[in-house]
């Protein structure tokens, strides 16, 4: 299992910031390929990711600090959720997901697929999403 790696202290962090339920302090920072910071909490087995920085891409599409990203719950090493995107012309759209962890780098990578959008005509279609959230460390 994962506890026998070694890993450097503050991906071991990351790792108790995952799975560990209780801890009040466990807090940890993710970055998505765009350049946002994100914050990873827990609530028992709740599980939020909130912008800490969004991208400047991201902040243009509607995104802004606090704003969540992720919600969802751990089971094991699987979270189940939704992510909840926002833009300034269709406003805020939430589809559902699910996510494993990686160890090697500690990333979290969370599929789903969403409504292709346009505003202004109705859709039916859908896209493949995949979101990869790589870990940067413990939040202070």
């Amino acid at each position: 299992m994962f506890m026998k790696m070694k890993l450097p202290s503050y991906a071991a962090l990351g790792v108790i910031a995952l799975f560990a339920p209780t801890l009040a302090d466990a807090d940890s920072l993710w970055s998505l390929a765009d350049g946002s910071i994100l914050r990873l909490s827990d609530a028992g087995q709740s599980r939020i990711v909130r912008y800490v920085t969004p991208s400047e891409e991201a902040a243009y599409a509607g995104e802004y600090p606090n704003a969540t990203l992720f919600q969802g719950r751990l089971n094991g090493s699987t979270l189940t959720g939704a992510v909840i995107t926002r833009s300034e012309v269709c406003g805020e759209t939430t589809f559902p997901v699910t996510g494993q962890v990686e160890q090697d780098p500690l990333r979290i990578v969370l599929i789903g697929q969403s409504i292709v959008r346009d505003c202004l005509i109705p859709t039916s279609q859908m896209r493949d999403e995949r979101l990869v959230l790589d870990f940067i460390g413990p939040a202070d």
